[in-house]
């Protein structure tokens, strides 16, 4: 049985059954919690799905504006749900529960470099443990004054200068494990254990015994793991054989695992990224106190180590998705018109700004003969990279059809069918196309599925245009055909279009801008398009103040200039 629980501060506590495939989440009346989330403007409508596929749950973010995160991790793929995670639509968090868990007795078999590895998970909690160590950097100033060891002190310093002279994870966990034998002569295995962002566990991700052609299972006890991790102590256990409450069937003895250390890998912010493990099997490889306190330092500079290795190969990485999407920014604002047209008899206004480095708004100036100029604006489903390139496709396609199609309805249709045919996998974009006649002063518009554009008529009325001529959007379904209206534009009057980052920005105190706003400039007097334009700009800056933008914003206006 999987469920939901929501806990907001307008609802008590409710926990929903999951009994379908697939749930929708988000603000749409189809949603599994439409009322709940409905309070919630920064919510998308159709903001996440959850999809069953036998006894595993995924969830999918369907392209929200504020994005979908389990576990305070941003997911760009489906990902598969476990019971406990954290489900976060913008700042509404929902808890994922699952009956189907990993049960105390699992036992799990992993693989890596060395000999076979096994996760054992008996009663470990029975393990009579020596002593334990709480692991922090200050050990490693105390070292002297406690070990008095100057060999394991030289040692140590090895140690730390053969793991920092890489920055590959294996080749620093197998310098470390080689190290620490090194360190502790009677020892005869090692095994470091990190923890997996993705699942929150701790995986065996490096093994190391004294004798290299060894075909030993090594085994980890989960027990072990757990208290290590918990507590953010290093344990020390003198002899598992000679424990009577251990028992036989345990993990560590049924291994012959005569005595052992565990530590913590804990980072300068007390996050545990993982364990260290040490194992002797003869009897007369008795770990001592003093080797518990060299472990219990050792962990930490190692930690540390670690997590330097971690932030450099992050940074490097974030240097070369930085580059790449600079690049597709620049071609991105290439595709878009480097200035609006100069007509006698019309005046142009324009805004984009993308979310991220690049978006999925669009806007264009397309002259078709002499006296007809075609002004498109479009709104790709998702944001990012692939609605980026969805409309980077839209834009080179729509250039060529408005010029050869007989229509601009027969052009529009045409595109639908190409980007159907490409497989975009279920993307779409919503278009508005108008065509300016600047002799009959006519315009001829083409929507798919945006929203109305907005006229100011010489009365000072406002109308939106084209509602009843609205066409589903572009990409949607094959093999359709698109109606296209026209009407007249008199001196004065002014055509505004946008896509929805205007309409739904968002407030620090989570509230949309609207559509009221917008139009409440519209019915202002004398006005003209680089007045409304600069107006709505001005206004939505003050209104969202210092809150981040979460969509793409694009906006363009024409006005009939009164004296032509």
């Amino acid at each position: 049985m999987a469920e939901l629980v929501l806990r907001t501060k307008y609802h008590d506590t409710e926990t929903y059954p999951i009994t379908q495939s697939e749930i929708l989440l988000g603000r749409d009346a189809k949603s599994l919690l439409a009322t709940q989330l409905g309070d919630f403007p920064s919510v998308s409508r159709r903001h996440a799905l959850i999809i069953q596929r036998e006894a595993k749950f995924f969830i999918e973010d369907l392209g929200s504006r504020l994005g979908t995160s389990v576990n305070r991790r941003p997911i760009a793929t489906l990902t598969e749900l476990r019971h406990g995670d954290r489900i976060r639509l913008s700042n509404v968090e929902i808890e994922f529960r699952h009956s189907l868990v990993e049960t105390p007795s699992s036992r799990q078999t992993f693989s890596s470099d060395g000999p076979e590895v096994e996760f054992g998970s008996e009663d470990g909690e029975r393990l009579k443990l020596a002593s334990s160590v709480p692991v922090s950097l200050q050990r490693t100033e105390d070292l002297r004054g406690k070990i008095g060891a100057e060999r394991k002190l030289s040692a140590l310093l090895n140690v730390l200068d053969v793991i920092s002279a890489t920055d590959d994870i294996g080749q620093m966990l197998q310098g470390l494990l080689e190290g620490l034998l090194t360190i502790f002569p009677t020892a005869d295995r090692g095994l470091v254990g990190l923890r997996r962002k993705e699942t929150g566990d701790i995986r065996l991700r490096a093994t190391r015994t004294r004798d290299l052609n060894s075909t030993a299972t090594v085994r980890m006890s989960r027990t072990i793991v757990e208290r290590v991790s918990q507590e953010k102590t290093a344990i020390l256990c003198h002899d598992v054989q000679a424990d009577a409450n251990y028992g036989a069937s345990s993990s560590l003895s049924s291994f012959e695992v005569r005595s052992f250390m565990c530590a913590p890998l804990l980072s300068t912010d007390g996050e545990v990224m993982g364990m260290i493990q040490i194992e002797t099997i003869s009897e007369q490889g008795d770990f001592t106190n003093d080797d518990l306190e060299l472990l219990a330092a050792i962990a930490p500079q190692a930690a540390l180590t670690l997590k330097y290795s971690e932030l450099f190969d992050q940074a490097v990485k974030r240097q070369v998705i930085d580059r790449d999407l600079e690049i597709a920014r620049r071609v991105q604002m290439a595709l878009l018109p480097d200035q609006s047209p100069k007509l006698k008899a019309y005046q142009f206004f324009d805004y984009y700004e993308a979310a991220f480095e690049v978006g999925g708004d669009y806007y264009d100036y397309i002259p078709l003969s002499e006296n007809r100029l075609a002004v498109v604006l479009g709104d790709a489903a998702g944001k990012g990279v692939s609605a980026s390139l969805l409309m980077a496709k839209v834009s080179g396609e729509l250039k060529y059809l408005l010029s050869s199609e007989e229509s601009p309805a027969a052009a529009v249709a045409k595109l639908n069918d190409n980007i159907c045919t490409a497989g975009a996998m279920g993307r779409f974009v919503t278009l508005v196309v108008l065509v300016i006649d600047t002799e009959k002063h006519e315009v001829t518009m083409v929507n798919a599925g945006h929203m109305s554009p907005l006229i100011k008529l010489q009365n000072g009325e406002v109308k939106e245009r084209g509602k009843e001529t609205r066409n589903p959007a572009v990409g949607i379904m094959p093999m359709m055909r698109f109606q296209e209206m026209t009407f007249n534009i008199a001196p004065g009057e002014i055509v505004l279009v946008y896509t929805d980052g205007f309409t739904e920005a968002i407030n620090g105190q989570e509230k949309l801008y609207g559509l009221e706003r917008v139009r409440a400039h519209l019915e202002k007097p004398d006005l003209n398009a680089a007045t409304l334009g600069a107006r709505i700009l001005d206004d939505l800056t003050g209104f969202v103040g210092q809150q981040p933008q979460s969509d793409d914003m694009c906006l363009v206006c024409f006005s009939r200039k009164k004296y032509s």
